[in-house]
């Protein structure tokens, strides 16, 4: 019998705030019209290439033959799309972020007694420094790992979805403290709404500094841990990817308990209420050190990045008299206040 894992109860609902990327492909191009998206690092001419889309015209797709060299890059047999360079989409400590994606395995051999069980990664939340959370086949099913936990289970078996579009996504809050979160949801074909498969809570999720260049983003496409040698391993892996997206969610879905135990800097904020500007004073220089203001309804009107600066003025000249939250973020933490402009 072919199922997916059981649901999981959800948790409250987030709120998106703000699109930070999406790659649809529909200009007909492997890196989606973005400069700083790497398309493949595999040398071959068909390690990326474009394909019909989900409910669209165009995908791209990633093929590895793991007998041929020219599919072989950073140290495996892969071709994988990544966002490193794109400084808007990488993520840092404090970051509250949705990913979503749509997966077409083209053509998957299933695994047969006698193979090695290697995986095929597919998607990668990673950092600079080492990989938070993979997705990948195995054997038959799909898994995931992550750095305190491995092979956990999303679909016990993939066969039945092969040649079709499963749709994930994939909500975290990036921590340096047990206070982050991974919820892993899926779309099975033919299903109207997500699932909520995997939900794993109170965890570091971001495990490098954050500063010096060190930054987390994405990978998608397919990278083997099989070799050359491997016996009675599929030689040829295509995976196709569309709709590869990120949001930033709602800070204020993770209730007000979280935030008071993530109120660990100081930060002053005046004149409180204000008539146009505010003055934001840090008790010590922030390096990397992020702004927000949101409206009561989460919408994001504006961010600013700061660097070993203990002092900003903001100008609220051309707000709406009322209530907001002013959110600073840096490392790991964040502080909340709520400010009012007459």
């Amino acid at each position: 019998m072919w199922y997916l894992i059981s649901p999981i109860c959800s948790l409250a609902e987030v709120q998106v705030v703000d699109t930070i990327f999406i790659a649809d492909y529909e200009n007909n191009q492997t890196n989606s019209g973005y400069a700083d998206l790497n398309p493949t690092n595999a040398p071959a001419t068909d390690a990326v290439y474009m394909v019909s889309g989900n409910n669209s015209n165009y995908a791209v797709a990633h093929k590895v033959n793991r007998t041929d060299s020219a599919y072989f890059s950073n140290g495996a047999f892969r071709s994988e799309s990544d966002i490193l360079d794109f400084s808007a989409a990488n993520y840092f400590p404090g970051d509250h972020h949705r990913y979503e994606f749509s997966l077409y395995l083209k053509d998957w051999e299933e695994f047969t007694t006698g193979a090695a069980p290697y995986a095929d990664n597919l998607f990668q939340l990673k950092e600079t420094g080492g990989v938070v959370t993979r997705i990948a086949t195995k054997r038959n099913g799909l898994f995931v790992w992550e750095p305190t936990s491995s092979q956990n289970e999303l679909i016990n078996d993939i066969r039945p979805y092969v040649n079709q579009w499963i749709d994930f996504r994939i909500d975290v809050l990036w921590t340096q403290d047990t206070t982050g979160y991974i919820n892993y949801y899926i779309r099975l074909p033919g299903l109207a709404s997500y699932t909520l498969v995997r939900s794993v809570k109170n965890i570091i999720t971001y495990h490098g500094t954050g500063t010096g260049g060190q930054r987390g983003y994405a990978k998608w496409g397919v990278y083997r841990e099989a070799n050359s040698s491997s016996l009675n391993t599929s030689v040829t892996r295509i995976a196709y990817h569309d709709n590869v997206k990120l949001y930033e969610l709602n800070f204020s879905s993770l209730g007000t308990e979280t935030v008071n135990e993530r109120d660990k800097f100081q930060v002053n904020i005046y004149p409180n209420p204000t008539n146009e500007n505010i003055k934001i004073d840090l008790a010590t220089s922030l390096e990397n050190c992020k702004i927000q203001i949101y409206s009561l309804d989460g919408k994001t009107l504006l961010k600013k990045q700061i660097n070993n600066d203990k002092e900003l003025e903001i100008s609220l000249s051309h707000f709406n008299s009322g209530l907001y939250y002013l959110k600073v973020v840096n490392r790991g933490n964040y502080v909340i206040r709520k400010i009012i402009k007459n």
